[in-house]
């Protein structure tokens, strides 16, 4: 249960965290609404269904996940979460103001509240309360949630086409380094899975942990443990809109969890375009 439910939570967290980043030629005043639908397959069975909706402007953006696990997964362990994290942007900065989930798993309820007021994140409410050694007020020092540094990244992915970036990054209980590295490219097939045919370019996301993880977590974990990492395959399916991860693939000692894009939907300039399947 405990395999599953983390490989199930690595793979969403990189969903989410791999939003998508403002185009820096838009016009100031021009806001973009990308909606983006995940299938997440684990032994070659989907376990979970995975939605992100990302508004983006020049000087803000917005992102909210919500996933439900699915099929026998879903009944036996029965989990949902909603997610969000919002922040402005000041050129190449990213200052994240807010962020926080809301999760259920087994009809236990789980929650966690973050701000941002300065240089240091602070928790304003968290369900169960944070446990284990937790990180230091210093170790906080000026970093942001996950989803507003890999946002950043994104936005570095979008002006450079490169993948290199390291930030501190605080979830409100853990504190740990985030890595994106590496720029192969290639190109990617439109199959059954996958609605994006086209371009490709492979990142490599590990992380290094600091603290507040359960010591146990090394028997059971796969991502994020020594050298494993993600990698996730960005693409561009809308030629005006950003890139975002068109594919995840996650390995872990029990077998691969693999994150397909299938669904698609960008709104901008009073026009809305989708990828999807027929299907």
């Amino acid at each position: 249960m405990r395999v599953i439910r983390d490989a199930l939570l690595a793979s969403g967290i990189l969903v989410l965290a791999c939003g998508a980043a403002a185009d820096e030629r838009s016009p100031a005043d021009s806001a973009r609404d990308l909606d983006l639908t995940y299938r997440v397959y684990y032994g070659g069975f989907e376990v979970l269904r995975l939605g992100v909706d990302i508004r983006m402007a020049r000087n803000n953006y917005e992102m909210a996940l919500k996933f439900r696990t699915q099929g026998m997964i879903g009944t036996l362990f029965p989990w949902t979460m909603k997610a969000y994290a919002k922040g402005v942007v000041n050129g190449e900065r990213i200052r994240p103001v807010a962020a926080g989930n809301r999760n259920s798993w087994r009809g236990k309820q789980r929650w966690l509240e973050m701000r941002f007021p300065g240089r240091r994140p602070v928790v304003t409410d968290a369900h169960p309360p944070p446990e284990g050694d937790r990180p230091s007020p210093e170790s906080r020092l000026d970093a942001i949630d996950l989803a507003s540094a890999v946002f950043a990244m994104t936005r570095q992915f979008e002006r450079d086409r490169s993948c290199g970036l390291d930030l501190p990054v605080f979830d409100g209980r853990r504190r740990y380094n985030l890595s994106l590295e590496g720029s192969d490219k290639g190109e990617i097939r439109r199959n059954g899975y996958l609605i994006y045919g086209g371009p490709v370019v492979k990142c490599r996301v590990g992380m290094k942990r600091l603290a507040g993880f359960k010591t146990r977590i090394k028997t059971y974990s796969g991502w994020g443990e020594g050298d494993r990492a993600a990698s996730v395959f960005m693409g561009r399916p809308f030629i005006d809109g950003p890139p975002v991860p068109v594919r995840i693939e996650l390995q872990t000692r029990w077998g691969d969890v693999l994150a397909h894009l299938t669904k698609a939907k960008l709104a901008a300039g009073g026009k809305s375009r989708e990828l999807a399947h027929r299907n």
